[in-house]
């Protein structure tokens, strides 16, 4: 199990639409946050240059079906990660899964000719506003997860 101290970050981005301004709250949930939860082998990376990650964290496995999993508010979740790994060639896939539904599966290159950060895995479209859970899971031979981002619409929409 990794955990350690919490880091969010939240940004505000804005949309003018007709008049109306709409704004979006992205809320970053970096990889040693507690709300994070983790099944599986995971362990904090160190030595590493730590200002190429988000909060200076990482988070890796090389077990196939560990997962990390945040349940969030909002109406969209993308996932960030890494590629740390010496040059070479490794099989990396992971699937993300919104609420149950069908796995997306995420595989980069195969081929690491230099470490690459804040990298996109997954960005789930848009959602309807509401409780949501989102499950990362490792298929591959490695992974390496940098934070989850979630949207918050506002004004904030009612039912």
């Amino acid at each position: 199990m990794y955990t350690r101290h919490a880091t969010l970050l939240l940004f505000l981005s804005t949309r003018i639409a007709r008049d109306t301004v709409f704004a979006t709250l992205a809320v970053i949930v970096d990889n040693a946050n507690p709300s994070i939860q983790y099944s599986g082998p995971w362990s904090p990376q160190t030595g590493l240059n730590t200002t190429d990650f988000f909060a200076g964290t990482i988070a890796y496995t090389n077990t196939s079906g560990a997962t990390a999993t945040l349940s969030f508010t909002g109406n969209y979740a993308s996932v960030y990660g890494a590629f740390v790994a010496p040059p070479g060639t490794y099989n990396m896939l992971s699937t993300y899964t919104i609420d149950g539904g069908p796995p997306t599966v995420f595989q980069p290159p195969s081929e690491i000719t230099t470490p690459m950060y804040n990298q996109l895995f997954f960005g789930s479209g848009t959602l309807s506003y509401g409780l949501h859970t989102i499950v990362v899971q490792n298929i591959g031979e490695q992974f390496w997860f940098d934070s989850i981002v979630f949207d918050v619409p506002d004004p904030i929409p009612t039912s």
